[in-house]
């Protein structure tokens, strides 16, 4: 007979194939990222579709292969920035 016993579920609701997913505390706002690009950090739209907490879904406003920076730097949009371009999964 089993008692006190704790049961974590995880359930799939949708899947999106090729989707952008960033980490929340990217975003310098709720619609804004910044982008490196050619040396520079670069203010950048997206739209999100999902808050996944710790992640945010990104539906436009980036394409594979961009380099986003962490807003906790001091970074600010037209700073000239050196990018340790990092790959992660």
């Amino acid at each position: 007979r089993a008692s006190n016993l704790t049961v974590n579920v995880e359930i799939l609701l949708a899947r999106k194939e090729a989707a952008i997913v960033i980490p929340a505390d990217y975003l310098l706002d709720e619609t804004h990222v910044l982008l490196y690009q050619n040396g520079k950090a670069r203010k950048a739209e997206i739209v999100a579709e999902e808050n996944l907490s710790a992640e945010i879904l990104v539906v436009s406003g980036l394409s594979a292969g961009d380099v986003i920076l962490h807003p906790d730097e001091g970074i600010a949009d037209g700073d000239a920035v050196k990018a340790d371009v990092r790959e992660t999964n």
